[in-house]
């Protein structure tokens, strides 16, 4: 995995702007969820189908987890009580 740990930008990766400021090409971020309990922003990337966990401290991606294909996440939320992350699923046309 690119990264390993370490800012995506300084491992290597390539960066692209976007409205949330340089984020690595090929993402398409749909949404954005930070769990204060472990300071961890979970980030659903709807053109790869994966959600990336990035520490919030250090802002170094620390995986990306990969979902079904054709499995599009649009949104999240954190359910602090049950410490779950849900997902939407999106649509693609």
């Amino acid at each position: 995995m690119l990264g390993k740990g370490k800012p995506y930008k300084s491992s290597g990766g390539k960066m692209i702007d976007s409205e949330l400021g340089d984020i690595p090409e090929g993402w398409g971020i749909s949404a954005l969820c930070w769990n204060s309990a472990n300071n961890k922003v979970y980030c659903a990337n709807s053109n790869t189908s994966t959600i990336t966990i990035i520490d919030g401290v250090t802002n170094s991606v620390i995986t990306t987890i990969w979902l079904s294909p054709n499995f599009y996440p649009s949104s999240l939320v954190y359910n602090s009580i049950d410490v779950i992350i849900w997902i939407q699923r999106g649509m693609r046309s």
